[in-house]
């Protein structure tokens, strides 16, 4: 695949996901192809083509979190942030309150550049800021 139609294609398929789409193909889709698509997403399931799966592929494979300063509180933050525990967990655990925490949890995924916990959680793990184990 040509990098510059992986990039383009990462950049549609990640935007109609966060739209809320249950199917994504490439253009260049044969008829059956289409047809099989189409019928798994009219029977409530997702379907992402072939392309579009080497693409996102392609994409976790070469990103790289960029190392960020964090406070040692963002860290103990970060790592309690891998557990099941809610934020009003985390407080009690570390001995601040609950806003606090989420302050805390709103700067990691600033600086980790991600749109959530569960994405902030394996960001960082992937860059070896926290420990899963």
């Amino acid at each position: 695949m040509i990098h510059g139609l992986t990039i383009s294609l990462q950049s549609a398929a990640l935007d109609a996901l966060d739209g809320g789409v249950d199917g994504f193909v490439h253009k260049d889709i044969s008829p059956a192809d289409l047809a099989l698509a189409i019928r798994i997403v009219a029977g409530g399931k997702s379907y992402l083509g072939p392309e579009v799966v080497e693409a996102m592929k392609e994409r976790a494979l070469t990103t790289q979190v960029k190392p960020v300063a964090h406070s040692p509180r963002e860290k103990e933050v970060l790592q309690l942030m891998a557990t099941a525990a809610t934020y009003r967990e985390i407080g009690k655990q570390l001995f601040i309150g609950e806003e606090t925490v989420r302050s805390h949890a709103k700067k990691v995924l600033l600086k980790l550049e991600q749109p959530n916990r569960t994405q902030a959680v394996i960001a960082a793990h992937r860059a070896g800021l926290i420990d899963l184990d």
